[in-house]
């Protein structure tokens, strides 16, 4: 029984959210499966702030893989602003390799068949 206990006690889940520190840069790919368009991107973290090509601000390490950024800025022209880096991405952590994802269900109109999902999706080497 004891060695059981003991076995269980080593198995704990490790509950401990990765740092995102430091300077990345790679591809961001935005828009519909068949017309993505991808351009060259970087994020700067320091503590729980960031400075990117798309926006700056803080950002907070949630639960579920999931990294949530706040845009500080104010924006004035008309684009597509889910561009900027805000709001709920997924993350992934691959070595030295980082992969921020956010998709927006398209929606059908009725009788309409569903394509893809919108996408913006980081792909990310750290530099340093």
């Amino acid at each position: 029984m004891l060695l059981l206990l003991a076995g269980l006690a080593g198995c704990k889940k490790n509950n401990t959210k990765p740092v995102f520190n430091g300077t990345y840069s790679g591809k961001f790919t935005h828009g519909m499966e068949k017309n993505r368009a991808t351009t060259d991107s970087e994020i700067n973290f320091s503590g729980n702030s960031y400075t990117s090509t798309l926006g700056s601000g803080t950002f907070t390490v949630q639960k579920n893989n999931v990294i949530s950024f706040e845009d500080k800025n104010f924006y004035t022209t008309e684009f597509d602003w889910n561009m900027i880096l805000k709001q709920d991405y997924t993350y992934q952590i691959k070595g030295d390799s980082l992969i921020l994802t956010k998709k927006f269900p398209q929606v059908a109109k009725p009788g309409e068949v569903k394509v893809t999902d919108w996408l913006y999706q980081y792909r990310l080497k750290k530099k340093n």
